[in-house]
């Protein structure tokens, strides 16, 4: 059985007073890609906000390797190798491009040239300031900003949001590249089921700050009646 690398065990969670996350449990192997979906406002954001400590663990542990996350900050965080690409990307407006992806350069398998070389558009644009981008761009910025950090785990929240129909096919091929080339273990929350379910074999479903379904993506992708009653849409969108 393979060892967790992350592993969270009755986890409530939330914003000031009110509660969100009602008693998440949840495993992440190394290496392994998870996607999680749900209606909007059931607790998917929440939950890695929590991951990345930035909302307050309220009950519960969270070990990354068997360390406690419960009191370290985000930045301690990213340290021991939890990385995040946020739903409002969150770039640097007044940097470059390149100087974007120097700031968060940590050491391993993704450099900047190889971050380059999956985003031919950053490469042409690496001279650019992050307010000269366009939406499509700065979300392939932070998604390369996440890899070039090489995290063990890598947690991207919602990154087609808003997008063209063009860029968030070119985005979910880049993803399911990434998947099948890095060691990292990856956790895509993302709200069109039909790229999730591509992306990872495992899906987890949320609703009312639980976890309703944690299981293969082929077995709820191909059963309708179960993911409209689960995520209200009768099939992959």
């Amino acid at each position: 059985m393979a060892e967790a690398l992350i592993e969270l065990r009755g986890v409530w969670s939330g914003y000031r007073r009110t509660t969100v996350l009602e008693g998440i449990d949840l495993s992440v192997n190394a290496g392994e890609a998870v996607a999680i979906v749900g209606r909007n406002g059931v607790g998917k954001t929440t939950l890695l906000e929590t991951i990345m400590g930035h909302l307050r663990l309220a009950r519960g542990t969270m070990r990354l390797r068997a360390v406690d996350l419960a009191t370290r900050p985000p930045h301690a965080r990213a340290a021991l190798g939890v990385g995040y690409v946020p739903q409002q990307r969150e770039i640097f407006a007044s940097l470059s491009v390149l100087e974007n992806l120097r700031i968060a350069q940590r050491p391993g398998e993704w450099t900047i040239e190889r971050a380059f070389e999956l985003f031919p558009r950053l490469a042409k644009r690496r001279a650019s300031g992050g307010t000269q981008l366009s939406g499509g761009e700065q979300q392939m910025l932070a998604i390369a900003r996440g890899l070039v950090a090489n995290p063990s785990l890598l947690l991207m929240d919602e990154p087609s949001e808003g997008l063209a129909p063009t860029i968030v096919a070119e985005l979910a091929r880049v993803l399911a590249q990434v998947r099948a080339t890095s060691a990292m273990a990856m956790v895509l929350v993302e709200q069109k089921t039909a790229i999730a379910f591509d992306f990872a074999p495992r899906c987890i479903v949320m609703d009312r700050g639980r976890v309703v379904y944690d299981g293969a993506s082929s077995a709820l992708s191909s059963d309708a009646g179960r993911l409209a009653q689960l995520v209200g849409v009768g099939r992959p969108t």
